[in-house]
């Protein structure tokens, strides 16, 4: 509640009145702050009959007063400040203007682009052998699909079961394989391939100990293609008729599936009956008979390609080769294919 200004002095009076001004004028200039600047009032003039509207310059700018009050009661005006209301076609300009900026910069700048590609997991790939069918050196890092990378990789190497390729910056590709283990050698029409225990046929590379050999003549009857249509020639590896290295990088590759050269139930039973075969004797395949072995009495053993019953027919086996050597018969052939109904070739 104010005093009454009948018990007020002069002094007092005087302050009162300076404090009631400085309200007022804080109170108007907040007032003309929140008016929008744009706003004029319509002001028309009448000329006979008719209104015509009044033209008005636009006003100025209106700039933010501030008044400080100290402790003592003394009134201090400070600079104005302009007001600025950036509208939204101001900062999407902005915003278009600094992306435009950054993918300029990305992609004419020689710091994105791709020096070497790092390879881990890989005992019979190199590293430069994955370089050269990614072909991403020289490339921008923006214009690389890592996704696209993994399919060019498996689908260039039937060894590579799994690929992972990751892109980081400023300039980084890794790329990270899971190689097939062998477990077969099939040799074929001169052309000798490792064969993985899912049944997926690859050229050998390296060492490899342990592995079962089987002398093929012809293509078993799961295997989708020719050995010697997957011959990987050093001049021109396969990576090239897949996908150019130079469009690799920048088309989307999709993943070839892996085809199976031989019936991955097959490989337990062909590694059991090598355990069963003669020491020294290697496995062979004919497409007709199956797969057997060259016996040291001389002649030619077959046990079909029944997973099933497999080691049933080796003992089988060896019951016919018995009564076969009490007989005295010396055959050319022997097919073990139907348990029940073993039979010999004498030619």
């Amino acid at each position: 509640m104010s005093p009454d200004r009948r018990y007020m002095s002069r002094a007092e009076l005087v302050r009162a009145r300076r404090l009631h001004e400085m309200d007022q004028r804080v109170t108007t200039a907040a007032d003309v702050v929140k008016r929008p600047a744009a706003y004029q009032p319509a002001i028309q003039a009448r000329t006979g009959d008719t209104l015509l509207p009044v033209i008005q310059k636009p006003r100025q700018r209106t700039r933010r007063r501030i008044f400080f009050r100290s402790a003592s009661g003394k009134e201090l005006r400070l600079p104005s400040i302009p007001i600025f209301n950036p509208g939204w076609r101001v900062v999407s300009t902005a915003i278009f203007i600094v992306s435009a900026f950054l993918i300029y910069t990305f992609l004419s700048s020689p710091f994105f682009n791709i020096n070497k590609v790092s390879l881990r997991g890989g005992d019979r790939i190199t590293n430069e052998e994955m370089e050269s069918i990614l072909g991403v050196t020289g490339k921008k890092v923006l214009t690389l699909s890592p996704n696209s990378l993994e399919n060019i990789v498996k689908n260039t190497y039937p060894v590579v079961e799994k690929a992972i390729v990751t892109i980081g910056f400023p300039a980084t590709v890794s790329v990270r394989i899971t190689e097939r283990v062998p477990v077969l050698i099939w040799e074929q029409d001169s052309n000798l391939r490792w064969i993985s225990a899912d049944g997926v046929a690859f050229e050998p590379k390296g060492e490899a100990e342990g592995l079962t050999t089987i002398f093929a003549n012809g293509n078993p009857p799961s295997g989708g293609y020719n050995l010697s249509l997957v011959r990987q020639e050093s001049s021109k590896p396969l990576a090239s008729l897949l996908v150019p290295s130079s469009l690799a990088p920048s088309l989307q590759v999709e993943e070839a599936p892996t085809p199976k050269f031989i019936d991955p139930k097959l490989i337990p039973a062909i590694q059991g009956m090598a355990n069963q075969a003669p020491a020294g004797v290697a496995l062979i395949y004919d497409p007709t008979y199956g797969i057997g072995w060259a016996d040291p009495n001389g002649w030619e053993v077959y046990f079909g390609l029944t997973p099933t019953e497999m080691s049933e027919k080796l003992a089988a086996y060896a019951v016919v080769v018995e009564e076969l050597s009490r007989r005295g018969i010396h055959p050319h052939l022997i097919s073990m294919e139907n348990f029940y109904a073993p039979y010999i070739r004498m030619e």
